[in-house]
């Protein structure tokens, strides 16, 4: 169809070399619209009426399919899938479109699978072109932690830290927050910090993890047991005794005794004080306040009397 030839054609008379030919052209439809036969008639008239005709006939085929241009095939994430398109030529048919077909193929995972894009043009003789283009599509993104993660900070041991629930989403599909906790003690009872680790991880395999830690502190005094109350005393401390006071957990005591001085010697006031640090540092102290009275006179022992 794209290769007709010229028709030309010369006549020869042995009388009359000024004659010429008359030239008349039919199409007769094919099969298609581009597949016909073209009919060319020559008819030459002399001039003593000797005439002569040739019949020429082209047949017009289309054995050519159409062409195709497709995208090459091509490896992207699953957050930039390309929008492709393939164009279709053909020698005769100038009106040939390609039509696309497309073809998911599911991955081992969500994020990652194939698109398939197929595209087929036929000319208007019935021949056709298919031609593929491959899109791969892959999950090498990480999941993303929804709203503001947790940060290390330190706290007192009676302010244990509530809980934390973790969520993550995924430009890919889906994904699952796993959190363990670990817990190391201090060199004190109540001194120690606790480590959480949470990891966020897709369906691809495609893992964030997030860490932070608890440390806690032990900032109460401890408490002494067996304090004595305080007292009143009458001349001196003998009558008092030294009670034996012990710390609730179960670091060193020690003890004082302070006189202060009052109005006379057997009038004073004795302070008594024991003193304890945990192991943290945290200091206590507790005091007994014993006052020594002197409210008793002196006894007489008087000689008899005598008449003399």
């Amino acid at each position: 169809c794209d290769d007709l030839p010229n028709s030309h054609l010369t006549v020869e008379d042995e009388c009359d070399k000024t004659v010429e030919p008359t030239f008349s052209s039919t199409t007769e439809a094919g099969d298609s619209a581009n597949e016909y036969t073209i009919l060319n008639v020559w008819h030459a008239v002399d001039n003593c009426g000797n005439d002569a005709e040739y019949t020429q006939t082209i047949s017009v085929v289309d054995t050519v399919a159409p062409t195709l241009t497709v995208p090459a095939h091509v490896t992207v994430s699953c957050t930039n899938i390309p929008e492709t398109e393939a164009t279709a030529a053909d020698n005769c048919d100038n009106t040939v479109t390609a039509v696309e077909t497309v073809t998911h193929v599911d991955g081992s995972c969500e994020g990652t699978y194939k698109i398939v894009r197929t595209w087929t043009a036929t000319d208007a003789a019935g021949q056709s072109t298919s031609d593929s283009q491959t899109v791969s599509v892959v999950d090498h993104s990480a999941p993303t932690f929804v709203g503001t993660l947790p940060t290390s900070g330190s706290y007192a041991y009676t302010d244990v830290q509530p809980a934390v629930t973790l969520t993550a989403t995924d430009v890919c599909g889906s994904a699952t927050v796993t959190c363990t906790d670990s817990r190391t003690d201090g060199q004190c009872a109540n001194e120690y910090t606790v480590t959480h680790n949470c990891v966020a991880e897709d369906e691809c395999g495609n893992t964030k993890p997030h860490t932070w830690t608890d440390q806690y502190y032990d900032d109460v005094e401890p408490t002494l047991l067996n304090v004595p109350a305080d007292v009143t005393a009458e001349c001196d401390l003998s009558g008092v005794a030294t009670a034996t006071v012990t710390s609730d957990d179960g670091s060193l005591v020690t003890s004082h005794q302070n006189i202060l001085e009052g109005d006379c010697t057997y009038a004073f006031t004795a302070v008594r004080s024991w003193t304890t640090t945990d192991c943290a540092g945290n200091p206590a102290t507790e005091y007994q306040t014993i006052t020594v009275e002197d409210n008793v006179a002196p006894v007489l022992s008087q000689p008899p009397n005598h008449t003399v």
